[in-house]
């Protein structure tokens, strides 16, 4: 039987306007996920950029914070240096590329409250297929917060100097004043070996059992001195009762090298602070930390003994355990808190 010519072509017409159909469907599915596709690819480069902007202002802020009381005029400098080694998208974290905004905001320290370095960084990052679709450009910002916490309560031995000074002796008559009538940049003379008067003593911290070649063992640990022997320096915190030793095997030590050239290139070493006078072979309650540089050191007149050591007061910022500091009523803690190190970390 034959099929009339009229009902082929008809059948002919029918199929062609469903393919074309299916065609003019798909075309918009393609566009879809193309749209779909290069969002994703933007926003997996836009999370990579703000990670990357995120670290660069983290680095910076903490690097602001421990130099608001070491170099308070100085703070924004090290925090844009710092940002400018750190790169995001390609580009240097830095004022001066061209799609870079960073901004530096600083809260001075008190002396009852520690100060803040906030810095917020913004970029204009080129999108990389959303612009087919006219979004050239995405917008990326970070910001972080730091600051200090409060004195340091705690402290690692080993990043201790085994010398404890007194916060409160003093022996007006022969100039010497006592740790809490000074302030962040006073030089103070650390006098350790003197028949009329002395305001410091090498100490063993929370550990009885030691002996002179024990503080000559930890003096050499503490300024980096390779030594035959190994000992123990206990962590000490706020409230500790910790003793108090001769220590003329360190006195003589200082007094030559290694010993007194490393003790002068340190930028900063932490001495434990005691209530009251410094008796040999007793104990004291220790009631916080100060940071100092040491100026010069003076021996007797044989040299061979170290009697003095100048230093400047710090307030060197370092990771620790924050919390108040302690001790009697009596005791100018506002002064000690201006003095001690005090803990840093991101705020937000």
């Amino acid at each position: 039987m034959q099929i009339p010519s009229c009902l082929i072509k008809t059948q002919w017409r029918n199929r062609s306007e469903k393919g074309l159909m299916g065609t003019i469907l798909i075309i918009p599915v393609i566009l879809m996920a193309l749209m779909f596709g290069s969002m994703a690819m933007d926003v997996s480069h836009v999370v990579s950029v703000r990670q990357e902007l995120q670290s660069a202002v983290d680095a910076a802020a903490m690097a602001g914070a421990q130099s608001l009381s070491t170099d308070s005029q100085s703070v924004e400098r090290h925090a844009r240096e710092v940002c400018r080694l750190n790169y995001a998208d390609g580009t240097s974290v830095d004022d001066a590329s061209t799609p870079m905004d960073v901004s530096v905001t600083v809260v001075p320290s008190t002396v009852t409250t520690p100060g803040t370095v906030r810095v917020t960084a913004e970029v204009t990052s080129s999108n990389i297929l959303a612009k087919l679709f006219n979004h050239h450009t995405t917008k990326v910002r970070a910001s972080a917060l730091a600051g200090g916490t409060g004195p340091l309560a705690q402290m690692n031995g080993t990043t201790l100097f085994p010398l404890a000074v007194s916060l409160d002796d003093s022996k007006k008559s022969l100039n010497f004043r006592p740790l809490n009538e000074l302030h962040v940049g006073d030089t103070f003379e650390l006098v350790i070996n003197s028949q009329q008067y002395k305001n410091a003593a090498f100490t063993s911290f929370s550990d009885p059992n030691t002996n002179a070649n024990w503080i000559k063992a930890a003096i050499a640990q503490s300024l980096g001195i390779p030594t035959s022997t190994s000992v123990t320096i206990p962590p000490v915190k706020v409230g500790d009762q910790i003793s108090l030793a001769n220590g003329v095997l360190g006195q003589k030590a200082l007094a030559s090298d290694p010993y007194y050239s490393a003790l002068a290139q340190q930028e900063v070493i932490y001495l434990a602070v005691v209530e009251g006078s410094v008796p040999f072979n007793q104990t004291r309650p220790l009631v916080g930390f100060i940071g100092v540089k040491v100026n010069s050191i003076t021996t007797n007149k044989s040299g061979g003994i170290v009697e003095q050591i100048s230093v400047t007061l710090k307030k060197p910022l370092s990771t620790g355990i924050e919390g108040a500091v302690t001790g009697s009523t009596a005791l100018n803690t506002t002064a000690l808190n201006e003095m001690a190190p005090v803990s840093c970390k991101l705020l937000d």
